[in-house]
């Protein structure tokens, strides 16, 4: 008779996503006093594929945060009003395939641009019970 050991043995395929950013160098506009007319920061949360950006403003100029494909194409995009200081945008990664992507935020003088990767890494694990 067999066991019961030997008949349980399970295969599982686990999934997990990341986002990662490519290095590059901050630009920021700057008004005539030498402070930044805006600054971004970027939040990657890869445990449920979310993008937080958030952008203060020092003037009262509009923003608009855009999210791109590889080919420029926009996906998504926010409006940053003249009197909103402080934003904080999330874009919902879970849908989008594997590539590269840009954030770009402008408030059309002047762009800073977030090159960003999204990464399925899987593998394979043998559970006997």
């Amino acid at each position: 008779m067999k066991t019961q050991f030997a008949s349980l043995l399970l295969a599982f395929a686990l999934t997990t996503s990341s986002v990662s950013f490519a290095n590059q160098p901050t630009a920021f506009k700057t008004d005539p006093a030498g402070k930044a007319a805006f600054e971004v920061a970027f939040i990657p949360q890869s445990g449920n594929m979310k993008l937080n950006v958030a952008v203060e403003k020092t003037s009262k100029s509009a923003l608009v945060i855009r999210f791109l494909d590889a080919k420029g194409n926009e996906l998504a995009s926010q409006r940053v009003g003249k009197n909103e200081l402080k934003k904080q945008v999330r874009f919902d990664l879970t849908e989008l395939p594997d590539g590269a992507y840009k954030v770009e935020v402008t408030d059309g003088t002047d762009t800073q641009v977030k090159d960003l990767t999204i990464t399925t890494n899987s593998s394979r694990t043998i559970s006997a019970g």
